[in-house]
């Protein structure tokens, strides 16, 4: 019946999709399709809207232009790239905050979070020559003169992001058990991306950014709370710690993009493109 298919479990059932998930009972096929079409609909909206509209509802240009086959699928192999990244994170953020109270657990993550955020707008401050729009604001603090500045950052830079990636691949490797169900639920949340589109192509037809901006919130909160849930579900942490592990996961695959970009490891429409799907 209808009613018993995935998507429509994922929806309405959600406790029952997740424990298809978990035990991998439910396979790939739906996880995927999701996410394929939650990504081929937002890289169509970004390449057939107008960048003016672009802006006033993301905040920032993103990519426009023909959307080819190949564009298509660089976005999908990026994507899940990233989403991988994020089910590592999104593991080991989980435990740790498990193992303690909340209170005194955050902090370090955040203070790690921040302070590898920090480091990458120092680099891009100091390759664009003192000014890279409100970046170089925080660029303007750093104390150290131009020749030590660099030599230290571009040295630093490249050692936070290795260890980075090193530390996504020992928690993908530590937490391997759960790593699938959590992948599968990540996936499968691209299904609020999906049904994202429809009011964002009525309110692109009605020129209104506003509304597109808000229907854009709407689904990302209501997969915000999927993603809670369902890791609350594979990990047995609390929902307060669950939802602060989602929250900083996200946060630290997009930090994670954000150095391959200032690394010049990534392109800016291939990030942009990211912060998009």
């Amino acid at each position: 019946m209808m009613l018993d298919s995935f998507p429509m479990k994922f929806l309405f059932r959600p406790p029952s999709a997740f424990s298809g998930m978990i035990s991998g009972r439910t396979g790939w096929f739906w996880p995927l399709a999701f996410y394929a079409a939650g990504t081929a609909g937002s890289m169509l909206l970004a390449a057939l809207l107008p960048r003016e509209f672009l802006l006033a509802a993301e905040g920032l240009p993103l990519p426009a232009g023909p959307l080819s086959a190949g564009g298509l699928a660089a976005g999908l192999a990026a994507g899940l790239v990233f989403n991988v990244y994020f089910c590592a994170l999104l593991a080991v953020f989980a435990a740790f905050l498990s193992e303690g109270r909340i209170v005194l657990r955050l902090p370090p993550l955040i203070g790690a979070l921040a302070a590898y955020f920090l480091l990458f707008i120092l680099r891009l401050y100091n390759q664009r020559g003192g000014t890279v729009g409100w970046m170089g604001h925080l660029g303007a603090w750093y104390p150290l003169p131009a020749a030590a500045h660099g030599r230290f950052n571009w040295t630093a830079s490249w050692l936070a992001a290795a260890g980075a990636a090193a530390f996504g691949a020992w928690s993908a490797f530590r937490f391997r058990s759960i790593l699938p169900a959590l992948l599968k639920l990540t996936l499968a949340a691209s299904l609020f991306a999906v049904l994202s589109c429809l009011p964002e192509w009525v309110a692109a037809a009605a020129g209104s950014p506003a509304v597109y901006k808000a229907g854009e919130y709407v689904f990302s909160l209501l997969a915000v709370i999927w993603l809670t849930w369902g890791t609350a579900a594979a990990t047995g942490a609390s929902a307060p710690k669950a939802f602060s592990a989602v929250v900083l996961a996200l946060m630290g695959a997009a930090l994670f993009s954000f150095s391959l970009f200032a690394l010049g490891l990534m392109g800016k429409d291939m990030f942009q493109l990211l912060l998009l799907i």
